[in-house]
């Protein structure tokens, strides 16, 4: 499916290593903003608008997220995405789960209280919000 890839490509790895899952990092994310631009945000050289976004760092070194996006003249549709993180430094790779075709990918991030911002290769930025428990993301 285009779209799936073309969010993996944005945004997940792929490939195997051993988990080092960064304390500061665990919690519900909710996807606020692209390159400074509130949702939705449309990626222009891909024609798919994003609508919505979580993700999720879990302690056991696994995450998920989840993208509600709409391609060009096409129904919105839920993309999920699940397999281990790592935080080496000022990196988060994200990892698919075996059987997924994408190269390994990893970005910068930087947390500020609530605020976690992820900086792709190309220098496309997603920023995060932190879900209190018992929030909706």
């Amino acid at each position: 499916m285009r779209l799936t890839g073309i969010l993996l490509l944005a945004a997940c790895t792929a490939g195997a290593f051993v988990p080092r899952a960064n304390p500061a990092l665990h919690g519900t994310y909710r996807l606020e903003q692209v390159n400074a631009q509130p949702l939705p945000y449309t990626v222009e050289d891909y024609a798919v608008t994003l609508h919505r976004g979580e993700l999720s760092l879990r302690e056991n070194g696994r995450y998920r997220m989840v993208f509600v996006a709409q391609p060009e003249g096409g129904a919105a549709e839920q993309v999920k995405m699940t397999g281990v993180w790592a935080a080496p430094g000022d990196s988060l790779v994200l990892t698919l789960d075996p059987g997924t075709p994408f190269e390994e990918t990893a970005f910068r991030w930087e947390l500020q209280g609530s605020l976690l911002r992820l900086v792709d290769p190309v220098e496309d930025e997603f920023s995060w919000v932190r879900v209190q428990a018992g929030e909706s993301p």
